[in-house]
């Protein structure tokens, strides 16, 4: 075997330095600078997209926090808008009843005047009715003596005795 001849060792390890540091060389000054290059691109992205998630995700926060704050003044002003609505639902329905009220009142104190009125005249008309309708019956009965003065006296001492 060639390689093991001990006559051939000096030139196999010229050989195998030459060979190395070539390579070595061409490894250490091209391949592993683009290497580098390559992981630091790599990594300038990913901290490039882990500052833009960053940045995404406290614009979002905000967006959350403002559309929170909104959603609560919103909130605050539809209980404000309720009880004011609310409010006034009440006094309109308190004023519209005491208005109901006051002319309830004012036809009950009309009917109760129209109700005295009538009243009046059916007992004034009543007292003249039963003397006609007496003169009328005695008339029938062909009894004259009985004058009508004295119907209407009769009448009136009965009511007033009760």
């Amino acid at each position: 075997m060639p390689q093991l001849n001990s006559a051939s060792f000096v030139s196999q390890i010229f050989w195998l330095l030459v060979c190395f540091s070539l390579m070595w060389f061409f490894v250490a000054k091209i391949i592993a600078p683009r290497i580098a290059d390559i992981m630091q691109r790599r990594q300038r992205k990913i901290d490039d997209c882990i500052a833009a998630a960053d940045a995404f995700k406290q614009t979002a926060e905000d967006l959350v926090l403002r559309y929170n704050g909104a959603i609560k003044k919103a909130e605050q002003a539809a209980a404000l808008s309720w009880t004011e609505a609310k409010n006034q639902l009440e006094e309109q329905s308190k004023k519209m009843r005491s208005e109901m009220a006051q002319r309830l009142q004012e036809r009950m104190d009309k009917n109760e005047k129209e109700l005295s009125k009538i009243e009046a005249d059916v007992k004034s008309q009543v007292n003249s009715l039963a003397v006609d309708l007496a003169v009328k019956v005695l008339h029938k009965m062909e009894i004259e003596t009985i004058s009508k003065e004295q119907i209407e006296k009769v009448l009136r001492e009965e009511v007033s005795n009760g």
